[in-house]
């Protein structure tokens, strides 16, 4: 009997129960201070109304995130429950977040913050400076940066160590004004492997000195630097950096000249930190494809491999001063001469594995008395003549120049593997030495280092000239079977001698030797 009165006196209290309006709260929009089924009105009172406003209650003019992520306002006339509705006024967009950047700040839409040290570039779908302003994150695309230079001026603050120029391929990137890759930071496309042509910085009017300048431990990559309308006296790229570490060009493409013009230079070598070319290409300059000026001699190197310059006004290459080592490098269908170490040039040349054809003068030309000069299986073929000789009397050389005494010093002359042949003119010409010039195939007496020279005729055209000058030349293959004096070889002018004899000599260059590509 107990229990029955109990249960029914408590069905008869939750008949009589209602809801009770109008308790007090604070939050506007909250439900946590009032009961189930009301939420705070802006009268600050809980209501079922106030839980029924559209968008929750709300002050006209407030500002806020919404759940979708974009920021609303609140609009209306000032009800006393609901207060207004909520309108959107910014459209974050996927990716973009919202939030206050800053304490008592309305809310914005505000790019995430770049990661991995990556600064992104795209010239098309990224964002200019304004609102949201870029961050160089690499999603959503719009938190990218729209130019290189903004990107670059961020990562020289210390905000990356990359910035990757990035968009649908071809992307082309202006180039407004001189663009500088601080020390330590790289430049590069975002393809792996990477495709330069993808990939392009179009020089403007803008450029005064140089498209791009490298510092210690820069890296320029995966691009092509292009002249659109640059002025002439400007080069593409220039290395401009005090010792320290490499700067690096790498699986870049140049071309240097538009319709109308050309720069004085594809690439300017300056500075005195090490510098790398990697697979690097360099075509159309109104000077040299390569101009090595470095601020030392000798322990700063330049190393260039597997790369190609060609097509060039001038020389491929010039050397000025700067210890060079060129592996696998292709020096062809330059105007002038493939390399060029002229007279006063202070340095040390290394070439492996190279290719020096079809250019417009002598393939290689070494006037200066370089602290080294190191050639070995190198091709030297097919290049025009051009007068050389250290004296009033020219002779026309196609092949290569050597001016001068050779350079002093254990390990400062190699010359071995080579393949002179089908150059206008003669294959070597020596001129003006006193020290001999030691081109011998090398003490293996016709093995991997016999040097072979070929295709020299019609006369007066030699194999080796010596004029006023030493040079040996023992171990090597001849177009004759035998080398013979004024045939072969020959010494003229004054006193010179060509040490090269009917018996230390190897067999002629076979046909596959003479493969000019």
């Amino acid at each position: 009997m107990r229990r029955l009165a109990v249960v029914a006196a408590a069905l008869a209290l939750a008949a009589c129960q209602v809801d009770v309006e109008g308790a007090a709260c604070q939050v506007p929009g909250a439900t946590a201070q009032c009961p189930s089924g009301q939420a705070c009105g802006n009268d600050l009172r809980c209501s079922r109304r106030a839980a029924a406003c559209e968008g929750g209650a709300c002050t006209p003019g407030q500002m806020t995130c919404s759940t979708a992520g974009d920021v609303v306002r609140c609009d209306g006339t000032g009800d006393a429950v609901c207060g207004g509705t909520w309108t959107r006024v910014a459209d974050c967009g996927a990716g973009v977040l919202c939030g206050q950047r800053t304490p008592d700040a309305d809310p914005e839409c505000y790019c995430p913050d770049a990661a991995g040290g990556e600064l992104w570039v795209d010239p098309v779908a990224g964002g200019p400076q304004g609102e949201p302003a870029p961050t160089g994150a690499r999603e959503p695309a719009q938190c990218r940066f729209r130019a290189l230079s903004d990107a670059l001026v961020r990562a020289a603050e210390g905000g990356a160590t990359a910035v990757v120029a990035a968009g649908a391929a071809p992307a082309v990137y202006p180039v407004a004004a001189d663009l500088v890759i601080p020390p330590g930071v790289t430049l590069r496309g975002d393809d792996a492997p990477a495709a330069p042509a993808g990939r392009i910085l179009a020089l403007g009017d803008g450029v005064v000195a140089a498209g791009v300048t490298l510092g210690a431990g820069s890296t320029l990559a995966g691009v092509t630097v292009r002249d659109d309308a640059a002025p002439d006296a400007a080069v593409a790229v220039r290395t401009a950096c005090a010792a320290g570490d490499p700067a690096r060009v790498a699986d870049v493409a140049v071309a240097a000249s538009r319709e109308g013009g050309a720069l004085a230079a594809g690439l300017r070598l300056e500075g005195a930190c090490p510098v790398t070319l990697e697979r690097v290409t360099v075509s159309g300059a109104a000077g040299p494809g390569v101009a090595v000026a470095r601020e030392v001699a000798v322990g700063a190197p330049v190393t260039a491999e597997d790369s190609v310059l060609q097509g060039n006004a001038q020389e491929g290459l010039r050397l000025a001063r700067g210890d060079v080592t060129l592996l696998r490098v292709t020096l062809a269908a330059n105007g002038g001469a493939g390399l060029v170490a002229a007279a006063g040039a202070d340095g040390r040349l290394t070439m492996e594995g190279c290719t020096v054809r079809d250019n417009g003068a002598t393939g290689v030309v070494l006037e200066a008395n370089t602290a080294r000069v190191w050639i070995s299986g190198t091709r030297i073929c097919r290049n025009a003549a051009a007068p050389r000789g250290a004296f009033t009397t020219k002779r026309a050389v196609g092949g290569l120049y050597l001016a001068g005494n050779p350079p002093a010093g254990t390990q400062a002359v190699g010359f071995s593997g080579n393949a002179l042949h089908g150059n206008a003119g003669d294959q070597v010409l020596v001129s003006g030495s006193v020290t001999a010039w030691h081109l011998d195939g090398g003490a293996d007496a016709c093995g991997a280092g016999r040097n072979v020279f070929g295709e020299y005729a019609p006369s007066p055209a030699r194999g080796l000239v010596a004029d006023s000058a030493v040079v040996t030349a023992r171990w090597n293959g001849w177009a004759g079977l035998v080398p013979a004096p004024g045939t072969d070889y020959e010494a003229v002018t004054g006193v010179s001698a060509a040490s090269v004899d009917a018996s230390t000599y190897c067999d002629p260059p076979a046909a596959a030797e003479l493969i000019c590509e």
